[in-house]
């Protein structure tokens, strides 16, 4: 009798806990970030900001959700992600690069989108 090919177990255990590994594959840690410190901006109030949680990307008026990510060869920092996205009514798919550096108390996060890029900070009165 032939050994099947596929381990329907394995397969399983992959599909069901794929949002998890995506969560924990995140390159930068949740937390919220902005474009610029200062100047008197508070979150709340910023059309420049970022909170990660999970595998969500939160903005001003507009969530991504990340999945399939693959890390960029000699870049330790880079990972590129699927997103699914979606805000002011509409919803599109994108491809989103991360590039964390940082201590999570003085951090960057360089992300590059098919439109431009954008960098983003911790910033300590958040």
């Amino acid at each position: 009798m032939r050994k099947p090919l596929i381990n329907w177990t394995a397969l399983l255990l992959f599909f069901t806990s794929s949002n998890a590994t995506v969560a924990q594959s995140l390159n930068a840690p949740e937390g919220r970030y902005l474009w610029e410190c200062g100047n008197g901006i508070a979150w709340e109030n910023s059309d420049g900001k970022l909170e990660i949680i999970g595998n969500e990307l939160r903005f001003w008026e507009s969530i991504c959700t990340l999945s399939n990510p693959v890390n960029i060869r000699d870049l330790p920092n880079a990972v590129i992600y699927d997103a699914s996205c979606s805000g002011e009514g509409e919803t599109w798919k994108d491809r989103i690069v991360l590039s964390y550096v940082g201590n999570g108390e003085a951090a960057t996060i360089d992300m590059i989108r098919k439109d431009g890029g954008m960098t983003y900070r911790t910033c300590p009165s958040q």
